[in-house]
């Protein structure tokens, strides 16, 4: 999947749950901690490991035949640096093996379409990474100033309308696709009490991998560098600088020149 992504910019996937393999269950569930906290199910990791062959052999028939439910996810609120509360969303077991599956299939095919400054959420970039790119870039380059901004309730302000015409970019799979909208429509529950929810559950183990199409695409597409370098290009003109996080943002413009040719226009996505 991850050559014929980076080698066709343009192709869909149509077959992909497949690839959400008894396998990478077994794999997903050795990632998750074991002491995570549980969902509104109460199953612990202890719990569901006792009998985890046969557990994983009925998760795996329910994906594939589609019988597989997500479960609300139970709201959960963590103090912030600025006093406010943090709501997050504490998926059930079953739901964050499945969640990582699909995050290992959605990462090989949207890793080819992320930019080179892009650092949030991405498989061997950290945050680290990101604030020594940018130290280059203050270092080596002529930079006047650096604007750091940070959306305001990125996950849960994510218009579901937006992402999922995002994801048909690439995906074709409708299985995928109902999955994936299955988790959003789940809701969360807090005292218990159900509510829908909005955007995409802080905290889940998929929430990242949604929130990157759904910001990469409209950043790749406002970039004024016309050429398709990395941002450490020695093109005189203004690019986005690494980001800390899915909704984070560094730019950093590097000379005040331009290239003749004309910026690039933002290009919304076609279902």
């Amino acid at each position: 999947m991850r050559e014929v992504a980076a080698r066709d910019k343009e192709v869909r996937f149509t077959a992909l749950l497949h690839h959400v393999s008894l396998h990478r269950l077994y794999l997903a569930f050795d990632e998750v901690k074991p002491k995570a906290a549980p969902g509104v199910d109460g199953v612990s990791w202890a719990e569901y490991e006792r009998d985890l062959a046969a557990n994983l052999r009925d998760l795996h028939e329910r994906v594939q035949s589609g019988r597989y439910r997500a479960s609300p996810s139970r709201r959960v609120y963590i103090p912030k640096s600025d006093g406010r509360l943090r709501p997050l969303g504490i998926a059930t077991l079953e739901d964050k093996i499945v969640q990582r599956a699909v995050v290992e299939v959605l990462n090989a095919v949207y890793e080819a379409d992320f930019r080179g400054f892009s650092y949030g959420f991405r498989p061997g970039r950290s945050p680290h990474q990101a604030l020594d790119a940018l130290a280059v870039a203050i270092e080596r380059k002529k930079v006047n100033w650096v604007l750091d901004a940070d959306i305001r309730d990125f996950f849960t302000s994510l218009d579901r309308g937006w992402l999922e015409r995002f994801l048909r970019h690439r995906i074709a799979d409708e299985r995928v696709l109902r999955l994936i909208g299955r988790w959003l429509a789940a809701g969360v529950v807090e005292e218990g009490v159900w509510s829908e929810g909005a955007g995409t559950p802080q905290g889940a183990s998929l929430s990242p991998s949604l929130a990157n199409p759904g910001f990469a695409y409209p950043v790749r597409n406002v970039s004024v560098c016309p050429c398709p370098c990395p941002w450490r290009c020695p093109c005189p003109v203004p690019v986005p600088s690494p980001g800390l996080a899915a909704d984070d943002v560094l730019d950093v413009p590097i000379a005040a020149a331009r290239h003749p040719a004309e910026p690039r226009q933002t290009q919304w996505p076609h279902n």
